[in-house]
C-alpha cells in the first residue's frame, strides 16, 4: 500500500509541474552589458522555454545569453545573428508568445483534474500534507479563473417607432499628433577589422511635436565599456556630431572622451555619462537626423561598445520620449 502511495505522489508531482506563460510581450532592444534588469530575465526565461538557453536566469545580459539570442536567430533564419535582441527578433520572439496565450487554459483544465484526484486521495488516505497540497492547487486555480474577463454582450437600444432613424452625415474626427518630443534611433555593427576613422556608430532622429520650438544644448549619453583592447584604454578619442547622416555633412560638435585605462572584468563594464552638444532649435513640428561618428578609436579584439539615449538638456524643461541605442561588439 505505501507503494502505491508513493507512486501517486511520483505521477502527481510529474503532472503538477507548471506551466510557463508569458503574459506580456518584449517592447525594447536588449543587448550584451545590460545587468540586473527585469526585461533581461523575462527573456531568459523564454530563450530557456525556446530550449536555445541552459545558463542561470539572473537579469543579466552577457556572454551566455547573448549566445542563446545567436541560437534562437539562427534557428528562425534572423540575420545577422550576432546575438543583439533587436526589432527583427523581438518581433519573431513576440508572434511565439502570442500563439502560447491558450497556456493558462490549459492549466486550469490540468488543475481542476489534479485538484479531484487529490481529494479522492485524500478521502481513502487522510493527510495534512494532502490537504495543503489541494489548497495550493485551489489558490493557482482561484487565480488563474480569476485573470479570464468575460465581456458581457453588447446592449443594443431599437430607436423609437415614432423617430424614424437619422442618417448618419459625420464626418470622421482628423487625427491629432501626439504632444511629444521624440528621440529615436538604434543599431548593432561589428568592430572594424582595422583601424577606421572615423567610425560610424549610428543615426539619431529627433522630432518635434510640441506646439513650442526646442532649443537644446547637449545631448546626455551613457557610455558602457565592456571592450577586450588594450590598445584603447587610457586612449582619447573624439565624439562627432553631423547634421546628416555622411561624413561630408557640417560637424555640429566634436566630443573628446577618455577611455578608463584598465580592462573591464567580463560582466562588470566601465559606465559613465557624458554630453554631446547639439546647439540647435527645432521648431514645433520639424523632424531631423544626425550622424554620430568615434575617431580615433583603435583595434578592438573582442567585447562590446553601448552607446545609449540618457537625457537632454535644453532651454526649458523636457521629458523626451523613446530614446536610442548603439552597439559595436566582437563575439
Amino acid at each position: 500500500m505505501y507503494m502505491k502511495k508513493l507512486a501517486f505522489y511520483i505521477v502527481v508531482g510529474f503532472f503538477a509541474a507548471p506551466i510557463a506563460v508569458f503574459a506580456a510581450g518584449f517592447d525594447r532592444d536588449l543587448y550584451y552589458g545590460i545587468a540586473d534588469d527585469r526585461d533581461v530575465t523575462r527573456l531568459q526565461e523564454f530563450l530557456k522555454s525556446q530550449s536555445v538557453y541552459s545558463g542561470p536566469v539572473t537579469g543579466n545580459f552577457f556572454s551566455l545569453t547573448r549566445g542563446g539570442v545567436k541560437r534562437f536567430q539562427e534557428r528562425e533564419g534572423i540575420a545577422p545573428a550576432l546575438g543583439y535582441f533587436g526589432p527583427k527578433t523581438r518581433t519573431r520572439a513576440n508572434e511565439i508568445l502570442s500563439q502560447s496565450t491558450d497556456g493558462s487554459s490549459v492549466r486550469i483544465t490540468e488543475l481542476e483534474s489534479l485538484i479531484s484526484s487529490l481529494n479522492s486521495v485524500q478521502t481513502n488516505y487522510p493527510s495534512s500534507s494532502l490537504t495543503d497540497l489541494i489548497k495550493k492547487y485551489q489558490g493557482e486555480l482561484s487565480l488563474l479563473k480569476g485573470s479570464e474577463t468575460v465581456l458581457p454582450p453588447p446592449v443594443v437600444e431599437p430607436p423609437s417607432p415614432s423617430v424614424p432613424p437619422e442618417t448618419a452625415t459625420t464626418t470622421p474626427p482628423v487625427e491629432k499628433k501626439k504632444e511629444e518630443f521624440k528621440i529615436s534611433g538604434g543599431s548593432e555593427s561589428v568592430f572594424p577589422i582595422a583601424a577606421v576613422n572615423p567610425t560610424k556608430i549610428g543615426d539619431i532622429t529627433i522630432q518635434n511635436n510640441l506646439s513650442a520650438s526646442i532649443l537644446l544644448s547637449q545631448i546626455i549619453i551613457k557610455l558602457t565599456d565592456q571592450m577586450n583592447s588594450a590598445s584603447n584604454r587610457g586612449r582619447e578619442v573624439i565624439f562627432i556630431l553631423r547634421d546628416g547622416v555622411t561624413t561630408s555633412d557640417e560637424v555640429i560638435s566634436s566630443t573628446r572622451y577618455t577611455f578608463n585605462s584598465t580592462v573591464p572584468p567580463e560582466g562588470n563594464p566601465h559606465v559613465s555619462l557624458f554630453g554631446i552638444s547639439i546647439p540647435k532649435t527645432f521648431p514645433a513640428g520639424a523632424t531631423r537626423t544626425y550622424g554620430l561618428w568615434v575617431d580615433n578609436l583603435d583595434y578592438v579584439i573582442s567585447g562590446s561598445l553601448a552607446i545609449t539615449f540618457d537625457s537632454v538638456q535644453a532651454t526649458i524643461p523636457i521629458s523626451p520620449v523613446g530614446g536610442f541605442t548603439f552597439v559595436l561588439n566582437r563575439p
